[in-house]
């Protein structure tokens, strides 16, 4: 995790290098490259977080929709748990955001979505006859403090997923293993091909103020 995390920042900066908007970005990136799995471990760890066993590997392809008869999605299945973890709640839609939402969601209907997240895990609560209850202030706060998550996701996961050849993960840990400068090149040459989610998703962390967020709690 260290070392792919590691290539995934430094590309991404690397990437945006020069163009003004990105400036900051950058310099976050840079001073975070070689500790940002850290600041992961360490956020995980928080005190006063909702803990429960999550999936821990919330993206598209583990997700089973069901539709009605006129194909909008009635309720959906979240399958294949095993990365599951007791850890706290929120990391699951920290990671669904920045690894499955789509560019509408992510710049204009976040705050739709936690309330539907923060409604949705109350009344499960409520079910299971539990009287511990997550308020939209404290959401705000874990997402505060588990910024590094955020981070994590785009630069761990969705450089290797953007890759137009598929890369098998034995063949990724082994160039970050023995090859990272190969894995690296990889990476920039996809980054000049056109994307719905590079460099734009970098603008959406700012602006959520997750460079802000990790800048304060944890680069000291």
């Amino acid at each position: 995790c260290p070392i792919i995390t590691s290539i995934g920042a430094n590309s991404l900066a690397d990437s945006v290098r020069g163009l003004s908007q990105y400036e900051e970005i950058v310099d976050i990136l840079e001073k975070v490259s070689k500790t940002l799995w850290d600041f992961v471990l360490v956020s995980g760890d928080t005190e006063n977080a909702l803990n429960s066993l999550i999936q821990f590997d919330v993206w598209p392809a583990n997700f089973m929709f069901k539709y009605d008869k006129f194909g909008a999605v009635e309720s959906v299945k979240v399958l294949d748990f095993q990365l599951y973890s007791f850890s706290p709640a929120v990391i699951d839609i920290v990671t669904f955001i920045w690894r499955g939402a789509n560019n509408d969601v992510r710049e204009s209907r976040l705050d739709e979505l936690f309330h539907i997240y923060v409604d949705t895990l109350n009344g499960i609560l409520f079910d299971l006859g539990s009287s511990t209850r997550l308020t939209f202030s404290q959401l705000k706060e874990q997402l505060e403090i588990l910024s590094p998550w955020a981070l994590f996701a785009v630069c761990f996961y969705l450089p290797v997923g953007q890759l137009k050849e598929p890369l098998p993960l034995e063949t990724l840990f082994e160039y970050c293993e023995k090859e990272p400068k190969k894995y690296y090149e990889l990476l920039m040459k996809q980054f000049k091909e056109p994307s719905t989610v590079f460099p734009s998703i970098l603008l959406h962390l700012k602006a959520q103020g997750v460079f802000e967020s990790i800048s304060k709690l944890y680069l000291k």
